[in-house]
C-alpha cells in the first residue's frame, strides 16, 4: 500500500492474528503490564468484555506463543510473552501505531481479505524487506 505508515511486519502480524480491536486491547493490556499476569476476572473487569470471552482469548495468546499462563489450571493467570525478539518487536510497532494512527489500524483489523494483485505485492515487498535484513 503506498505510503502506509504502517510495517510490512505489522500489517502481516495484524492479517495473522488479530481478528478484532478487542482482541488487540486485550493483547495490548498484557504488553502494557508486562510485570504481572491477568486473571480472566482482572482483565475483563479492565476492558469491560465478558469474562468468558476474555479467558477463551487469553489461552488464543497462550497457543499462539504472545502469552504464558501461570497458576493453578482452576485459577489461571496470564503474562506476555512473544516468543521471539522479532514479534516483541512488531507488537512494539503496532501499539505504537494504535495510539498513532488508531483508524489506520482499526481499518486494517477489519479490511477484507487482500486481493491476489495486493497478496502479490506483498510477497514482493516481503522478500525485498528480507534481503534488507541480511
Amino acid at each position: 500500500m503506498p505510503n502506509d505508515p504502517l510495517s510490512p511486519d505489522v500489517r502481516r502480524f495484524v492479517a495473522d492474528v488479530i481478528r478484532s480491536v478487542n482482541e488487540l486491547e486485550l493483547l495490548l493490556l498484557l504488553r502494557e503490564h508486562q510485570d504481572r499476569a491477568w486473571t480472566p476476572q482482572e482483565a475483563s473487569a479492565r476492558l469491560y468484555q465478558s469474562e468468558g470471552w476474555v479467558a477463551g482469548h487469553l489461552e488464543a495468546l497462550v497457543v499462539l506463543g504472545l502469552a504464558a499462563r501461570e497458576g493453578a489450571h482452576d485459577a489461571p493467570a496470564y503474562r506476555y510473552a512473544p516468543g521471539d525478539e522479532r514479534t516483541r518487536r512488531t507488537i512494539d510497532a503496532l501499539a505504537e501505531a494504535f495510539a498513532r494512527r488508531r483508524t489506520r489500524v482499526i481499518a486494517l483489523i477489519y479490511r477484507p481479505e487482500p486481493s491476489s494483485a495486493e497478496r502479490f505485492a506483498d510477497a514482493f515487498r516481503l522478500r525485498r524487506d528480507d534481503e534488507d535484513d541480511a
